[in-house]
């Protein structure tokens, strides 16, 4: 799937039309294939959907064949007739001869195909061509879920690391690569996925990339899976955060009082939708689907504690944190948060404010640090991991109405 759109050119002699081709990849990039005779036009279309067909009217029913002078006429009312075929989406004939025209128009025009006369001229065609490429390029497709990490490496690439088949996709004038795949899930239900990650870690990344994907894609809900830092002594390294509200810690007024410097927030939360919030919490509660995600793990760099999930506030900041006393200045926002990391703000708010029936968004990240000068990058690999396979576990699972 992507915005190049296929186009067949049926013509027993290349040089034809070479001009036209280079015309039109000066503007567009086309996926592009070349027959010269009727067999293996169809051949082609029983295996392949083009969006355009351009035939010429004079051509072989088999390669080195005579010409049959309306063989490409003969050959699109074949295609209309049988099934089997992919018809294309837009039909262009071409003739150099008078006659041919004059014996096709109304064939033609009858089944909405267009036909024109080339009378050594290739600006009419090409004009025409360019038009019906356009209106060939499908507007991007709805999907049911979408998956929005902050990074490629480790988080998106734990997510594509999941038991299913990925196909990646390259939107005209989209600088991300989305990668789609359907999830059955455990009651038969088809879920189409779509995901992708942020150029850049922070609040505005995940903002901007997260309003683009709702309006793009119109999911029905949007995960973000990775890492995060946890709070210390209230969670494990490991444990997955799903967070019930996430706010801007860093949002509010920087004064002077009694002349010592001092910060008034004003955090403006968004909450996780009510009845996902409790399924969540039951799911905590049962321990469901912890143990075979831990045990899933290939490698033995894993924490000995056993995995939990935790569900409460979730912080979002625009810096990474290795200082434990900005960690008490954000839980002197709310005393119960349970981890802090830069993203999750960004996307919950794109969603809420992207539409009037805006995408059920789920916040899900593991915790790789405790924001102190012990952080490292030890635990991201493992983080990503249980992250993501619960949020599959979930989109499986328990997404049914």
């Amino acid at each position: 799937m992507s915005d190049s759109p296929s186009i067949l050119f049926v013509d027993d002699e290349y040089n034809n039309i070479q001009e036209i081709i280079n015309s039109i990849q000066k503007e567009t990039t086309i996926k592009l294939d070349h027959v010269s005779n009727s067999r293996d036009a169809l051949n082609l279309l029983k295996d392949k959907r083009f969006d355009v067909l351009v035939i010429d009217l004079q051509i072989p029913e088999s390669l080195g064949g005579e010409i049959v002078p309306d063989g490409g006429k003969k050959l699109l009312e074949y295609i209309s007739q049988h099934e089997g075929l992919n018809k294309p989406t837009h039909i262009l004939g071409i003739t150099s001869h008078i006659d041919s025209y004059d014996d096709s128009k109304d064939t033609f025009l009858t089944h909405g195909w267009s036909l024109i006369h080339k009378n050594g001229n290739d600006d009419k065609i090409i004009s025409l061509l360019k038009a019906k490429i356009k209106h060939s390029i499908s507007p991007p497709a709805k999907y049911d879920i979408a998956i929005l990490t902050a990074l490629e490496h480790t988080e998106l690439e734990a997510v594509r690391k999941w038991d299913c088949d990925w196909i990646p996709v390259k939107y005209e004038e989209d600088i991300n690569i989305y990668y789609t795949t359907n999830i059955i899930t455990s009651n038969g239900r088809t879920f189409s996925l779509i995901a992708t990650s942020c150029h850049q870690m922070g609040i505005a990344q995940a903002s901007a990339i997260g309003m683009k994907i709702c309006l793009k894609f119109k999911p029905q809900y949007i995960f973000m899976t990775g890492i995060a830092a946890g709070i210390k002594n209230k969670v494990n390294l490991g444990d997955i955060l799903i967070a019930d509200i996430c706010w801007d810690w860093g949002n509010g007024k920087q004064t002077i009082e009694n002349g010592k410097p001092k910060f008034l927030s004003a955090p403006r939360q968004i909450s996780i939708d009510p009845l996902l919030r409790a399924k969540f919490k039951k799911i905590s509660i049962d321990r469901k689907y912890l143990d075979d995600i831990y045990n899933n793990w290939i490698s033995n760099n894993r924490p000995e504690t056993a995995l939990n999930i935790h569900i409460g506030p979730v912080a979002t900041g625009s810096f990474v944190i290795e200082d434990p006393s900005i960690i008490e200045q954000i839980q002197s926002q709310h005393r119960e948060t349970i981890g802090v990391e830069m993203e999750a703000y960004g996307l919950a708010l794109a969603a809420h404010i992207s539409s009037t029936s805006p995408p059920k968004t789920i916040i899900i990240k593991s915790v790789c640090d405790f924001a102190d000068p012990e952080k490292n990058n030890k635990w991201h690999d493992y983080a990503a991991y249980t992250s993501s396979q619960l949020a599959k576990k979930i989109i499986e699972n328990e997404l049914e109405e």
